[in-house]
């Protein structure tokens, strides 16, 4: 009797603590990946657009709610590389970067990643 209450007492505490915090391990990497993503996305739409037209800002505000009803602050900014706000029609040869941000509270702790990517307006 004592090693059924020894392995249920183990089996417990394995699956109360190890399977929470692997599948938040999962959930961070998909986050990551999806950030990442989501940013050579803006970055390969803006470049398109010729600055940042509405289209980006729709994608922009569609990933934003898509993230809130999950309850993940996603912070998604375009701006030159100089630092000023990327006109909606660029001039060409301009360098713009891409800062993507999304915090949110996990199982152990407060997760709270970025991603950043560039890119150059070839053409309006």
């Amino acid at each position: 009797m004592g090693n059924k209450i020894g392995f249920l007492t183990g089996l417990t505490i394995f699956l109360l603590f190890a399977v929470p915090m692997f599948l938040e391990i999962q959930k961070t990497q998909v986050t990551a990946s999806s950030i990442q993503q989501l940013a050579q996305e803006v970055v390969i739409l803006t470049e398109t657009e010729g600055g940042l037209s509405s289209r980006v800002n729709d994608l922009i505000a569609k990933n934003e709610a898509h993230y809130a009803k999950t309850n993940m602050d996603l912070d998604v900014s375009v701006s030159e590389s100089s630092g000023g706000t990327l006109a909606a029609k660029a001039q060409p040869s301009t360098e713009f970067e891409v800062n993507v941000s999304v915090s949110y509270s996990a199982w152990f702790k407060e997760n709270k990643m970025a991603s950043r990517a560039s890119g150059i307006i070839m053409k309006r």
